[in-house]
Formats: C-alpha cells, sequence, structure tokens
C-alpha cells in the first residue's frame, strides 16, 4: 500500500511539472526569480517524494537526484521542440541542484520520518 501511495505522490508531481513546463503560461513580473525558485522547488519535491519510494534501497539519494535531474533534462528537450518554450541549459542545471537539494536530508533524516507516519497511517486503516 506505501508504494501505491508514493507512487501517486509521483505522479501527481510528474503531472504538475509538466502542466508547467508544456503549457503556456505567463511569467509573472514581480522582480523575483519565480522560475529558478519554481524549478529549485519542483525539483526538490520531486527528488523528496522519488526518496521515500526509494528510502529502503542502497544508494536511494543519488538515485533520486539522477531521476530528479533526467526528468528535469528530459522537459528541456520537450520544450526545445514546441513553438512557445524553449531550451534553457539553465534550467537544467537549477534543475539538478534542487533535486541535489534532496542530499540534506542525509543531515537532517526527514524521510524516515515521513516513512513512520506512512506506517502509522496504513496501520490505521487496517
Amino acid at each position: 500500500m506505501r508504494d501505491y501511495l508514493n507512487i501517486s505522490l509521483i505522479f501527481f508531481i510528474l503531472i504538475l511539472i509538466s502542466y508547467l513546463s508544456l503549457t503556456p503560461i505567463s511569467k509573472p513580473d514581480t522582480g523575483l526569480p519565480v522560475a529558478v525558485i519554481g524549478h529549485l522547488g519542483m525539483y526538490f519535491l520531486l527528488a523528496g517524494a522519488l526518496l521515500t519510494y526509494f528510502h529502503d534501497k542502497k544508494h536511494s539519494h543519488i538515485d533520486a537526484v539522477v531521476i530528479s535531474g533526467l526528468t528535469g533534462l528530459m522537459i528541456e528537450l520537450i520544450q526545445s521542440q514546441l513553438a512557445y518554450r524553449t531550451f534553457d541549459i539553465v534550467d537544467i542545471f537549477v534543475n539538478f541542484v534542487g533535486a541535489g537539494l534532496i542530499m540534506l536530508e542525509l543531515k537532517v533524516p526527514i524521510v524516515h520520518k515521513i516513512v513512520e507516519l506512512e506506517d502509522k497511517f496504513l496501520e490505521k486503516l487496517r
């Protein structure tokens, strides 16, 4: 059951990233680097969701970062084929940095706490 919850979260984040990356949306002019903050946040969330899925595997942090970063690369390649979007190497870098921020979890093990909460939730469902 945990795997279904984690995979559902991963797909939700992937759909959200795809929608935001592939639809013609105008960026608000707030003076803040909204695109950079968005990329960092979304790929950090994706890496975190992947990490909860891979939590018991060896090299789970690296797998989460690589898969998240490659997802960003794939979306940038798709954007290069769209008339209303452009390929941006900086976005790829920021995507990998956002995903790489999940490595901070090694110092503050949040995923272990999330897995414990999932276990408690699933026990209550039984």
